[in-house]
């Protein structure tokens, strides 16, 4: 009869290997406990990506807000022109003289001042913006620390100019009368005409698009693909391409029906004021 097994005999030892993420957690602990060179560079690396990360959040937030800006000032610039053709038109048929004034109705009042508000808080956008953009260059290397988006140094300042004019330009209200010049029996001319301008505001829908699309340059992997492949990601051309190419129904859809929009609103901007 065989002796019965020992305590020895009755446990048998099983290996069980350590999991993935205790061996990560064994190396991360190990590398804060040296602190050396190499792991203070990939600290300073990860957080510059954070920042960079954070940066590019909060200018897609931006841009999507000038977006909503502009669109509002387009609809109160579409309204008015409706609301200007049908006085002007009152105007021609009541006959007054070469040189008229209308005073101002309280609906108009309004609109002028949410266009007027509107243009004010695109401006501010407009500077946080650009400010974000200058941080991400600052971070990227590509401009010194102590530059602003307005120093010669950063090339954003003729950018940033020309923007600030097209999202500002409207006619404010100037007094509490229109004036309004008249040539011809029937044709007439007012300044107001001159919030036709608004529409230029849509170029902002290009960035949404290309944010959306994920081309914004402003980000580290967009500037790592575009190096390697010796592109500007911030043309205007290639963004336009790359939406024909991934997604040709809706690109064409949008632009046509953007286009046949501000077209035929810009237009019944002056035939109001040719009878």
């Amino acid at each position: 009869m065989a002796p019965p097994p020992s305590d020895t005999a009755r446990h048998v030892a099983v290996h069980v290997p350590p999991s993935r993420k205790a061996i990560y957690i064994d190396q991360l602990r190990r590398k804060f406990q040296s602190n050396d060179a190499a792991w203070q560079t990939t600290i300073a690396t990860i957080q510059s990506f954070d920042r960079s990360r954070k940066l590019a959040e909060e200018q897609t937030l931006w841009e999507s807000f000038m977006l909503i800006l502009a669109v509002v000032g387009i609809v109160c610039a579409s309204v008015e022109g409706e609301m200007l053709g049908v006085e002007l038109m009152q105007l021609v048929e009541e006959g007054q003289g070469f040189s008229s004034s209308l005073s101002y109705s309280t609906v108009f009042i309004a609109l002028k001042g949410v266009l007027s508000g509107t243009s004010g808080l695109l401006l501010y956008a407009l500077v946080m913006r650009y400010r974000i953009v200058c941080k991400s260059k600052i971070l990227a290397k590509q401009l010194p620390p102590d530059a602003t988006f307005f120093s010669a140094c950063s090339g954003l300042r003729s950018q940033f100019l020309l923007e600030a004019v097209v999202c500002t330009v409207h006619m404010p209200l100037l007094s509490a009368d229109r004036k309004i010049w008249r040539w011809g029996e029937y044709d007439v001319l007012c300044l107001d005409q001159l919030d036709v301008l608004v529409f230029t505001r849509i170029y902002l829908l290009g960035r949404v698009l290309r944010n959306q699309l994920g081309l914004n340059s402003a980000s580290h992997e967009a500037r790592l693909i575009g190096s390697i492949h010796q592109v500007d990601l911030s043309s205007i051309w290639l963004n336009v391409k790359f939406s024909f190419q991934k997604f040709p129904f809706e690109s064409s859809l949008i632009l046509l029906t953007i286009d046949w929009l501000l077209t035929s609103v810009a237009l019944n901007f002056f035939e109001r004021g040719l009878y």
